[in-house]
């Protein structure tokens, strides 16, 4: 599973320094990198970066490497290549500095880098070793140490990074498709309510409209489905916050045009898409080699927690959105199924709620104790492991548990110590902590209560991966204790939105759901009926 995602890799080249403490990068040349990526506009980079590296190749002083002209020219200007490659002597036929830049001729065609360019190119190759790797680049590049390659052997080095870029970005950013759709829904934000637009504008109601609106458009509409909707106002909530928090826009507080009032460009949505990190796909980490060994959840819990979990506070603030999404939107779905199919009815428009919002708070709230009771087999896997995550997952799962019964209360301590103070070190609380989970005696208090709690669950646990084989197996009981933080954000997003939802009254928001789907679904599909 890739571990640095482009926000790590943006941040780390913004941070990168020289030997002598300079940073290595502009701020402009990071934006550059950023706008290339985002807007999957790299192939020029592609073919400009392969000559460069020819031209590296060529200057490499102990013959065959590209890396010198990169990592001892200092800070990445004009000025720095300009000079490192003036130094160069006896450059091969086919490779001469000019004014501006460095000629590569091949085949009576000219090529030229300019100087100017090459801190970008710099900096882009560094992306490309970090994101796709330097097995990856140097597979593709090998053959421009020590000579000067034909122009259709350099065209083809450059399609091979932009392949490789490509493969990778398909799983690290939003397609170009979507982040449109994400502009789209940022202008209609902003045209609704004005230039103020914070992450708690793209709310139920503002999602809701923007469909209706969207999909009745007689033109092809990217927003037929009101869970295309639903995602995308998801990832630009999650945007709009990740750029205000992460990004250190601490006076911030809205989205529009005014850049001394610290607002946010709805216009660079895109920009700020790539920086979204990955805290919110635990699912997916739990669904990923080596984790998918152990059945945490079945396909059915799985998709269910996928309505759900969506990070923190988001399916909370979109509360009624989740429940449109579950219930309407997957109706969607099954009428765009049987238009396909010619199998369309009225009766599928018409009554298109087959399932209604408290029906699915129950599963929902079904699921959240279904999924307690794995974390506790969890739980006790790692008790008779003696690994620490056990107590990280034993304070999620129980919370408000005393853990006082822990406490050296019989330890030698002043006569004015409070006893109700856990006064151990961390690493001695940590062993009686697991000697205590190991105590069969018949304690009946919480915490003893928990421990039982995770016994009976390991036992009554007959999924994948939980046998008892499985806690004597040491690379078993690593998965287990490398997806207690996917777990917790799990059970976190479940229980958060339960508790939320069950405070709220939806049986009237669903009537009124049910009438304002039918009708527009009939308008939608309607005319495409041939089952009267």
């Amino acid at each position: 599973m890739e571990s640095d995602n482009l926000s790590k890799i943006l941040k780390t080249l913004s941070e990168e320094t020289t030997s002598d403490g300079h940073l290595k990068f502009s701020g402009k040349t990071i934006r550059d990198i950023s706008q290339a990526i985002v807007c999957r506009t790299y192939g020029k980079s592609c073919l400009e970066l392969a000559y460069l590296l020819i031209i590296a190749s060529a200057c490499e002083r102990r013959g065959g490497s590209f890396l010198d002209l990169f990592y001892n020219s200092g800070v990445a200007r004009p000025s720095a290549f300009k000079g490192y490659i003036q130094s160069c002597k006896n450059l091969p036929d086919g490779i001469r500095p000019v004014g501006n830049g460095v000629v590569v001729t091949r085949e009576t065609e000219d090529f030229t880098v300019t100087f100017g360019r090459m801190p970008y190119l710099s900096a882009f190759l560094e992306f490309l070793l970090t994101s796709i790797g330097y097995t990856a680049v140097h597979e593709h590049v090998s053959n421009f140490c020590g000579q000067v390659p034909s122009r259709a052997s350099i065209s083809e080095s450059a399609n091979g990074l932009s392949r490789c870029l490509y493969h990778y970005l398909r799983e690290h950013l939003p397609t170009a498709h979507d982040q449109s759709k994400s502009y789209l829904l940022a202008n209609f934000i902003k045209e609704r309510i004005g230039q103020n637009c914070s992450p708690n504008d793209i709310n139920n109601s503002a999602l809701l409209d923007f469909w209706l609106e969207q999909s009745s458009d007689k033109n092809e509409s990217n927003f037929k489905l009101f869970s295309s909707v639903f995602k995308v106002g998801i990832e630009l909530r999650k945007a709009i916050s990740h750029r205000l928090e992460k990004l250190k826009f601490e006076n911030a507080s809205s989205l529009g045009k005014d850049k001394e009032a610290g607002e946010v460009d709805p216009d660079k949505i895109e920009e700020i898409v790539v920086a979204v990190e990955n805290d919110t796909q635990p699912l997916r980490a739990l669904a990923e080699t080596p984790l998918n060994t152990i059945k945490f959840l079945n396909g059915r819990e799985t998709e269910t927690a996928e309505e759900v979990c969506h990070g923190p506070e988001i399916s909370v603030a979109l509360s009624h959105s989740v429940f449109r999404n579950a219930v309407f939107g997957q109706a969607q779905n099954r009428i765009t199924n049987a238009l396909r199919h010619k199998r369309l009815t009225c009766d599928l428009l018409q009554n298109s709620g087959s399932t209604n919002y408290l029906d699915k708070l129950k599963i929902y709230r079904d699921l959240s104790c279904s999924f307690d009771r794995s974390l506790l087999a969890v739980l006790h896997v790692l008790l008779m492991a003696r690994r620490p995550e056990a107590i990280e997952l034993a304070m999620a799962i129980r919370p408000n548990i005393d853990f006082g019964e822990l406490a050296e209360i019989d330890a030698q301590e002043p006569e004015w110590a409070d006893l109700s103070l856990v006064n151990i070190s961390a690493e001695r609380a940590r062993k009686r902590f697991f000697d205590y989970a190991n105590n069969n005696s018949n304690v009946s208090n919480p915490l003893a209560n928990l421990f039982s709690d995770a016994r009976k669950a390991f036992r009554n646990n007959s999924r994948q991966g939980f046998n008892a084989d499985q806690i004597d197996d040491e690379l078993s009981v690593d998965n287990f204790a490398d997806a207690v933080s996917s777990l917790i954000k799990v059970r976190r997003d479940l229980v958060a939105f339960v508790n939320f939802a069950e405070k709220r009254e939806w049986s009237q928001k669903f009537t009124k759901d049910s009438l304002v789907f039918s009708q527009h679904f009939k308008f939608l599909y309607g005319g495409s009926n041939d089952n009267g």
